[in-house]
């Protein structure tokens, strides 16, 4: 069985996303696939239709089982798809690495994991570890049993500079376990149509030309939305460009396969011996950019320095069509009255960096949420609150600026803001109402009373 560990300290780089829709591509394809959730959010569960509130046993518990002895996991094991099964986490889960949490009292405490697969190895074709989002035993057991890692990385300035620690500390652990891995740097997030987007995709592929991924994975609201329905990519968006990268990371990761795994019950040293060889290795032989030790600080501020001045009029060019501002009587009123929707003037007005949204409801409607890019569309997050003085629904945002493709979600139903003119159709055909946030917009003079 082949194992992929997908491993990032950085929140909001795709790592969930990735473990769902690369194990939902390979299942696709033919192969028996296990998702195994490490992460005590449990994320993978949500985005695959699993109901926390049924999850009785997880991943926690078969880690603290009897495993010198052939294991049946089907009572902690989901059916998630077609050749797909998850094993889920909990919040319980965060506790098992602390002193009293029982994983740190055992003597094996960080081959436990690989013990598990390999009573199960026999079922499945590849095994994908989603791992929290930090450094711990989890993560320790989640690199012994792993013959591989995949890195997601953001295309933004700050994942840039989360790589190098990434790969430092992806290093650090691998020295310490004594296991070879072979690592991929996964770009995600793309958008072709920002050139801070394309310039972080060329620095990635400069420093590190050996191990960043051929396939990139491109910004797609239809991945989000996927999530927050319960759903892979290939169910929620079958025509999406989210869907037609995750399937081409499969095929390339399917095309580049190590040889064969031991059977389970091979002794450690049978392990060593026939473990694939990878194009790079955790160690001494890690690649690093072509630079002299005492230029490589020099080289870096200047690039952080170029690249933070390339963010800024990225920025500016997506701001090119600012939001309806207007200017009310008193400084950010929680009250203010809003001209009747039309083509000029609609249910956005901007305050600064604080963006209110209206909703002019028909009596019917009981109960409004706001979804979007700024809240992962994530459809109860983000409530609009019901406003006598406006006779319909609000909700403040405070955004950076930028661009930002939202829905409301009126009773259940998902719809376009009837207020605001301006949409945009997402990847799967969907429109989506668009706001944009101005970075040269002020907040608003108060004016004098009376």
């Amino acid at each position: 069985m082949r194992t992929i560990a997908i491993i990032n300290q950085k929140g909001g780089c795709g790592k969930t996303t990735t473990a769902i829709n690369l194990s939902a591509a390979a299942a696709r394809r033919g192969q028996r696939v296990l998702l195994i959730d490490l992460d005590p959010q449990g994320h993978c569960a949500l985005g695959l239709s699993v109901p926390s509130g049924a999850i009785e046993r997880q991943i926690g518990d078969a880690l603290l089982a009897d495993l010198n002895r052939p294991i049946d996991v089907s009572e902690i094991t989901w059916q998630a798809g077609d050749n797909l099964d998850l094993i889920p986490s909990s919040v319980r889960l965060a506790a098992l690495e602390a002193i009293s949490g029982g994983l740190s009292r055992l003597p094996d405490r960080d081959r436990r994991l690989d013990q598990l697969l390999r009573w199960v190895a026999g079922r499945y074709d590849l095994c994908i570890l989603d791992c929290p989002p930090h450094i711990g035993l989890l993560t320790f057991n989640a690199l012994r049993a792993a013959g591989e890692v995949i890195v997601p990385v953001e295309t933004s300035y700050f994942a840039l500079q989360g790589a190098e620690n990434q790969i430092r500390t992806i290093e650090t652990v691998g020295r310490r376990i004594g296991r070879a891995l072979s690592v991929i740097l996964l770009p995600t997030m793309f958008d072709d149509a920002v050139r801070l987007s394309q310039e972080i995709l060329e620095e990635l592929r400069r420093r590190y030309t050996e191990i960043v991924a051929p396939v990139t994975i491109r910004y797609c609201c239809s991945l989000r939305e996927a999530a927050s329905f319960g759903q892979a990519i290939f169910e929620y968006a079958p025509e999406s460009s989210g869907r037609r990268d995750y399937e081409a990371l499969a095929r390339w990761i399917e095309s580049r396969r190590p040889a064969p795994a031991a059977a389970p019950g091979f002794s450690e040293s049978a392990h060593e011996a026939t473990a694939p060889a990878v194009e790079t290795c955790v160690g001494p032989m890690w690649p690093r950019p072509a630079t002299e030790p005492g230029n490589r600080a020099a080289e870096l501020a200047q690039r952080a320095r170029y690249l933070l001045q390339r963010r800024h009029e990225a920025l500016a060019e997506t701001c090119d069509s600012p939001v309806h501002s207007a200017t009310p009587a008193a400084p950010l009123p929680t009250t203010l009255a809003i001209p009747p929707h039309g083509p000029e003037e609609g249910s956005i007005v901007q305050f600064g960096q604080r963006v209110r949204v209206t909703y002019r409801s028909p009596e019917t409607a009981r109960q409004v949420f706001i979804a979007g890019d700024f809240n992962a569309w994530t459809p109860q997050q983000t409530p609009m609150r019901y406003s006598e003085s406006l006779g319909g629904f609000e909700a403040w945002l405070t955004l950076t600026p930028g661009r930002y493709r939202y829905r409301l979600v009126v009773d259940g139903q998902w719809i376009i803001d009837p207020g605001n003119p301006r949409t945009e159709p997402s990847d799967s055909g969907q429109l989506h109402s668009l706001l944009s946030v101005s970075a040269e917009a002020s907040l608003p003079r108060a004016e004098a009373a009376g």
